[in-house]
């Protein structure tokens, strides 16, 4: 009996793709920035063995400085004349990097190759306006190190949906059917292909919504562990590389003339939060790994007063996790304002425990029947105020992060 609806499987066909595509972009732009920024500077260098060497004259040489609104970047501004075959040419080209560098580096350049200096160059012998001084590869690690992340991104993006599709199966197994399937169970599947024109309307939009849950359902976590690992990412991405550009820029301006003390203690409260979002991108990577939990319901509806069968079942790492606690947590949240800021209280009103267990078969799979209380509130929402449940799975694992993972469900009126 598969209990996930037919619908989310589209869903996740659609998220799939929507996916792919998201991740494209970052893989396709980190290859493109990786490819000016670091390999064509390589395989021009290497490609540049067979180059002639001529003498030449440096006719002018400065630091050239760009101010714009992302700081001050700086690159060496080298041009030189030379002759080939009785014929004059002329280059502005130091290297191959494209790449800005530091002022300290481009001051070097800059003081090696005065103006009216006589060195040596390099042209290309099928090309004779393509010259360069310097042959060797200026490596800088930004120049790899920032594109690839874009590119990791994009393929952990790409990747991610395709490795976790198999350890997430559309259907709890064995026993945990066979627990599920009641007297309903058949009423419930084949309404899963009925033709919905033929049942009553109902009054209100959620009954719509309880009619069509009220059946054996497989429910899905709130959130996503590897879209949490992925926004996080993208947050510690974002932080970390603007302020190293700031430390970057305010180490680069105080070489020569002494280091500043004032800026750097003021952007160390800045690099602090840095360091926090990076041991977080490693914490939701360690959780993307955790044990998977499936959880099932024989109804996605329940009412209040009446019984539910709740199972679960843990796939891959099941004997890390040392204890299992389940239960339901009803929740009331209401947002009111207050002055010109938007203020949201959360109360948990009611839990229920369904399962707290440490047996490494009981943790592995289980299931327990539960009774949602009469005088409690039904799932409602408005604009400003909304009555949610759910089922939370706590998952204890020593010197790891912990499974901790929320399945919302209604609950009838």
């Amino acid at each position: 009996m598969n209990i996930e609806p037919i619908s989310e499987k589209s869903k996740q066909g659609c998220g799939i793709v929507g996916m792919t595509i998201f991740g494209s972009i970052f893989l396709f732009t980190g290859l493109a920035f990786l490819w000016m920024t670091a390999l064509k500077p390589l395989v021009r260098t290497n490609s540049s063995s067979d180059w002639v060497e001529a003498p030449c004259t440096i006719t002018f040489s400065e630091v050239d400085v760009n101010n714009d609104g992302d700081g001050t970047t700086y690159r060496p501004k080298v041009e030189f004349k030379y002759v080939v075959e009785g014929k004059n040419h002329e280059s502005d080209a130091f290297d191959f990097t494209s790449l800005n560098r530091s002022k300290k580096r481009c001051r070097e350049i800059v003081e090696a190759n005065p103006i009216g200096l006589q060195t040596s160059c390099f042209y290309d012998p099928e090309k004779h306006d393509d010259a360069v001084i310097e042959r060797n590869y200026d490596f800088s690690w930004f120049a790899c190190l920032f594109p690839m992340v874009f590119v990791l991104v994009g393929l952990g993006i790409i990747l991610g949906p395709i490795f976790f599709k198999g350890s997430k199966s559309n259907a709890i197994s064995g026993s945990a059917k066979a627990h599920l399937a009641g007297p309903k169970s058949g009423l419930a599947m084949s309404s899963l292909t009925a033709d919905n024109s033929t049942l009553s309307p109902p009054s209100h939009p959620g009954d719509i919504e309880d009619k069509m849950r009220d059946e054996p359902q497989k429910l899905k976590p709130s959130q996503k562990r590897l879209t949490n690992f992925l926004v996080t990412l993208g947050v510690a991405i974002f932080w970390n590389g603007i302020v190293s550009a700031i430390i970057y820029g305010i180490a680069t301006e105080g070489i020569g003339g002494g280091l500043e003390v004032l800026p750097f203690l003021f952007m160390i409260p800045f690099a602090l939060v840095g360091l926090v979002l990076a041991g977080s991108v490693f914490y939701t990577l360690a959780a993307v790994f955790n044990p998977t939990v499936e959880l099932a319901l024989s109804s996605g509806a329940i009412g209040r007063g009446e019984s539910v069968d709740v199972a679960w079942q843990l796939s891959g790492r099941t004997s890390s996790v040392k204890s299992l606690k389940v239960t339901i947590e009803g929740e009331e949240s209401a947002t009111y304002r207050r002055g010109t800021d938007s203020i949201t209280d959360k109360n948990i009103f009611c839990t229920i425990p369904i399962a707290d267990v440490s047996d490494s078969q009981d943790i592995e799979f289980g299931s327990e029947t539960v009774t949602i209380p009469v005088d409690t509130m039904h799932t409602f929402a408005a604009n400003r105020n909304k009555i949610s449940w759910k089922i939370v799975v706590h998952g204890v694992i020593p010197f790891w992060p912990d499974i901790k993972e929320n399945y919302e469900f209604r609950v009838k009126p």
